[in-house]
């Protein structure tokens, strides 16, 4: 009898090891051979595992063959082994199962076999795999191998971790049809350690290139894999042939890795860049790069001959706020000789133009429950121009936030006046050392510390009266010093003066009173109902205070003293403190009123939204125009202050405007020293202007911004491009242009300076894969250019195009790079560059 059963969508069977026996089917279906991978027809003993089996379309059981077909969307599962298949054939009594797909109306194959064993999946055109010997073999194969991909005609399985390819090709690429692929006759691939081919050679766009290779040795481990980094070669005028960027990369974990590189060339010039990278997810991250250059220039016989060591160290590090929620540590330094982007090889623009250096380590701590917190920190500012360098070390505050000991827990009826009052308190501990790079070294940076303690107590409060806020305030300083000066007549030495420095305790305090005045004043106007500005607002805010501190210099005090100054006896009056870090107690009383006015204007104005309605929002015409300045009630002359002007607005959210103007109400004399006389009674004219400074800047970008999910990209790419923001090119904004006018002007009387530049820069996308990019700047006051650089960037899929260039000037330089974008094959790449050294 002829038996057939049908299951159709959503049957499902499990078999477990021994098959049962039953009649054969009609209907003819393609045998498996199974010799090549093992056939064990005549071995009747169970499977370790059972086979679970599926299909959506249909199944037939073929009892006597001990055979099932599964049609349509087809799933075998045996122990770690998936495969999904259009038609999937299991023979029972051999134990194996051959999978392909079938072609649908328009005669397009269709549900070709995935194959997947721990973690590890293969596309294919046909396979066939044996359960118990967990052998297999695969025709037309892709499967991907750590960064990597391989297409293989036939593949043999010789057991979970070991694969043999013939006319295999490797590649970096994901789609179908590769850009580019290493084909070999024979590879052998063992998972997650290697994969080893024997003769190939390179193919782009299935044409074959000279570039051959008698054996390969690719790694496939997934995750950071230790190696040698091979250097870029060329030649320069000026210090002749070199190797660029070789070295030495450990990924010792998922948590930390390092990188060793360095340059050398025919002239003995080199250099090294050791980077450590560390992070620990939820707890810290960040890195730390040590570089140095010895840069060599002539002949060492010649007397042009130079020779310049520098060095750079960058450290940052941040933590996570899950780690610590009350305290917080970050760092980031940036310290080295002030030449050594000048000296180094491989600068780029932002670092050669580069004349300030900052860092800062700090470390903060919230008290809980508590209105305490401590700040330690250390710092450091270089300036390169001036060759002065500002070092902070340590620095320790501690902060009492406001409180206010008289609010009542529970109060009952209106606050009182008394109940606003409150205070804070700070203690601060620093020492600081200025000095010039050339100085900056152990030996004598001691004798330039300067250290202290100052204490911080301000006491204030705020009291309504109608439309006015009175602010009194009461501010007490309390200040240690651990070094004091004595200054003494000494006929024998420059300007007669001998100035030694104690090393001892001394103290001195001060304090101030204040009472304040504010107000805001509003004047609107309205736009009638058919405009669509519907009112204008001017918000006028004055401000005026009255500042007392009184005179420390009496005598009683002891922080100040006298001096004789020449033959003569004549004697001048000095600060023991004179130099301290917080300075010295105020030997002038002073009783001061301030003034400060502000003013905004802005805007309200109707606008219709996506559905149609209208809707108020409000746009600023004057984000803010100040004027400040001050009068000295107890001064004998020059009573008033410059005044101070400042103004910033946006318009349209484009155009940025910052000004500056600092107006002197007082004429100079003819050695250009302010004197007690009036602008207007020397010169007719109401104010001198000192200083002034105006800024334009806007950006311009196309509205047809693309939206790019913050999912996006492995973790890894994502860590590449938070690690090297500089190497990601975005095509997301189509295109974008900056510009910067600045103009400053400084008038001391006898002579005017003035800085005049207009700086730009911008990209654009040409097309979906070329995309350019430029800065500029013109320097109006010496009529000169500023450095000027294009890149050119090509997105090849799985290549890229860059290309840099300054075409002129002192920095003239070029590189270009042709390259495969995936790690694994980063050697894989054509450069060209000419080093702006070459040119000096």
């Amino acid at each position: 009898m002829l038996i057939a059963l049908f299951l159709f969508t959503g049957a499902n069977q499990q078999v477990f090891g021994q098959s049962e026996t039953g009649t054969q089917d009609s209907a003819k279906v393609e045998q498996v051979a199974g010799d090549s991978i093992g056939s064990d027809r005549e071995d009747n003993s169970f499977l370790e595992s059972k086979v679970d089996y599926n299909a959506e379309d249909s199944m037939i059981i073929d009892m006597q063959q001990q055979k099932a077909y599964l049609y349509g969307n087809a799933i075998v599962t045996y122990e770690e082994l998936k495969l999904e298949a259009d038609y999937i054939e299991i023979d029972f009594n051999s134990n194996l199962v051959m999978a392909k797909g079938l072609p649908d109306s328009t005669g397009e194959v269709k549900g070709k076999p995935l194959f997947t064993e721990k973690g590890q999946q293969y596309e294919a055109g046909q396979m066939t795999y044996n359960f118990k010997t967990k052998k297999g073999k695969i025709n037309d194969a892709l499967t991907q191998q750590g960064d990597g991909y391989i297409h293989g005609q036939d593949i043999k399985k010789e057991s979970d971790n070991i694969f043999f390819i013939k006319n295999g090709r490797y590649t970096t690429c994901n789609k179908e049809d590769p850009h580019f692929y290493i084909l070999a006759s024979k590879l052998k691939v063992i998972n997650n350690e290697k994969i080893v081919t024997g003769p190939a050679n390179m193919w782009i766009s299935d044409i074959p290139t000279p570039l051959a290779i008698p054996f390969g040795f690719f790694p496939n481990k997934r995750g950071r894999q230790s190696g040698v980094m091979i250097p870029s070669y060329g030649f320069s005028p000026e210090r002749g042939y070199f190797l660029q960027n070789g070295g030495l990369y450990l990924g010792i974990n998922d948590n930390f890795d390092a990188s060793i590189r360095g340059d050398i060339y025919s002239n003995l010039s080199w250099s090294t860049n050791t980077r450590i990278n560390y992070k620990k997810r939820y707890k810290r991250k960040g890195s730390l790069d040590i570089q140095y250059t010895d840069a060599k220039d002539g002949d060492p016989e010649t007397p042009d001959f130079t020779r310049r060591e520098s060095f750079f160290v960058s450290w940052n590090h941040s933590q996570d706020p899950k780690a610590f929620p009350n305290s917080n540590f970050r760092a980031k330094v940036n310290f080295g000789s002030t030449d050594f982007y000048q000296n180094t090889f491989n600068s780029d623009i932002n670092n050669i133009v580069q004349n300030d250096f900052a860092s800062n380590i700090s470390y903060t701590k919230n008290f809980a429950n508590s209105p305490f917190n401590l700040t330690v920190n250390g710092s450091h500012s270089q300036n390169n121009r001036q060759e002065s360098i500002t070092a902070t070390l340590p620095q320790a505050t501690l902060t009492m936030s406001r409180i206010f000991p008289f609010k009542r827990k529970v109060r009952v009826g209106s606050e009182k006046w008394y109940e606003r009052i409150g205070f804070s308190y700070s203690t601060d501990m620093k020492n600081t050392v200025t000095t010039s790079t050339a100085n900056f070294n152990l030996p004598n940076i001691e004798d330039k510390m300067r250290y202290g303690v100052r204490h911080n107590i301000p006491i204030s409060t705020s009291i309504k009266a109608g439309h006015l806020t009175i602010s009194p305030n009461i501010n007490i300083n309390e200040v240690w010093q651990f070094q004091s000066i004595r200054k003494q007549y000494d006929p024998e030495l420059e300007n007669n003066l001998r100035q030694d420095t104690l090393q001892e305790f001394r103290r001195f305090g001060n304090y101030s009173a204040s009472m304040g005045l504010a107000t805001k004043l509003y004047g609107m106007y309205s736009f009638g109902q058919n405009s669509k500005v519907e009112a204008v607002r001017h918000t006028f805010t004055p401000n005026v205070s009255l500042q007392f501190t009184p005179d420390f210099s009496s005598s009683e005090s002891g922080y100040f003293d006298e001096y004789q100054v020449d033959s003569l006896g004549n004697t001048q009056e000095y600060s023991v403190f004179e130099g301290g870090i917080y300075g010295a107690p105020n030997q002038n009383q002073r009783a001061v009123i301030n003034f400060d006015l502000q003013n905004n204007v802005e805007m309200k104005y109707k606008s219709e939204n996506d559905s149609g309605d209208v809707e108020f929002k409000k746009a600023p015409i004057l984000e803010m125009l100040s004027a400040n300045w001050n009068y000295n009630l107890l001064s004998d002359s020059l009573n008033w202050s410059p005044v101070n002007l400042q103004l910033r607005t946006t318009i349209a959210k484009i155009i940025n405007i910052r000004g500056d103007l600092r107006l002197d109400p007082y004429a100079l004399n003819e050695n250009d020293q302010r004197i007690n006389e009036f602008q207007w009674d020397e010169n007719q004219r109401p104010f001198r202007i000192t200083q002034a400074s105006a800024n334009v800047g806007f950006q311009f970008q196309s509205s047809n911004v693309k939206n790019r999910s913050t999912d996006e990209g492995t973790e890894a790419e994502k860590e590449d491009v938070e690690n090297n923001p500089d190497a990601y090119v975005n095509f997301n904004i189509p295109w974008r242009l900056s510009v910067n006018y600045n103009i400053q002007v400084r008038n001391t009387g006898g002579r005017v300076s003035q800085i005049n530049s207009v700086n730009f820069n911008g990209e654009v996308n040409l097309t979906e894969n070329w995309r350019i990019s430029f800065r500029s700047g013109y320097d109006i006051e010496n009529k000169q250019l500023n450095i000027t650089s294009f890149d050119v960037y090509r997105d090849l899929h799985c290549w890229q195009i860059r290309f840099n260039i300054i075409p002129f000037g002192t920095r003239q330089s070029y590189n270009f790079n042709i390259g495969v974008k995936a790690p694994m094959l980063q050697d894989l790449k054509l450069q060209r560059k000419r080093s702006w050294f070459d040119n000096q």
